[in-house]
C-alpha cells in the first residue's frame, strides 16, 4: 500500500477539501529536500511552456476554468459534468466512427491528441 506524504495526510486530518492539483503540490512540498518556492506565476509560466512545447494541452471546457493535461498518445474524448466540473476521458470506436461521419458533412473535427 502506498503511503500518503505527510503534508497530504495533514490536509486530510484538517478536513481540507483536496483536489488532484492540491495533492500534487502537497506531494512536491513533502518530497522536497529544500525549501520550495512554488509561486503561482511560476506554475502558469511552466504550464504555458509545456503547452508551447506541445506536451500539454489546455481545454476550455468548464465554468471552473481551463483544464490542462499531458498530450495523450492516442485520440480520446471527454465526458464533462459541468455541475461538478469533472472530466472523464474515454475512447469509443463507435463514437469515433460517428464523429468522422458527421465531419464529412462540412464540419471540422477537433481531436484531443
Amino acid at each position: 500500500m502506498k503511503s500518503i506524504p505527510p503534508l497530504e495526510h495533514a490536509c486530510q486530518e484538517k478536513g481540507l477539501h483536496t483536489t488532484e492539483q492540491k495533492r500534487a503540490i502537497a506531494r512536491a512540498l513533502s518530497e522536497a529536500t529544500d525549501h520550495r518556492d512554488i509561486a503561482v506565476a511560476t506554475l502558469y509560466r511552466t504550464i504555458r511552456l509545456f503547452a508551447d512545447a506541445g506536451i500539454v494541452k489546455r481545454h476550455e471546457c468548464c465554468d471552473a476554468g481551463p483544464r490542462d493535461e499531458e498530450v495523450p498518445d492516442q485520440d480520446h474524448d471527454h465526458l464533462i459534468n459541468v455541475t461538478l466540473s469533472k472530466i472523464i476521458e474515454f475512447t469509443n470506436e463507435e463514437i469515433r466512427r460517428l464523429q468522422q461521419l458527421i465531419a464529412k458533412n462540412g464540419y471540422t473535427l477537433l481531436l484531443a491528441k
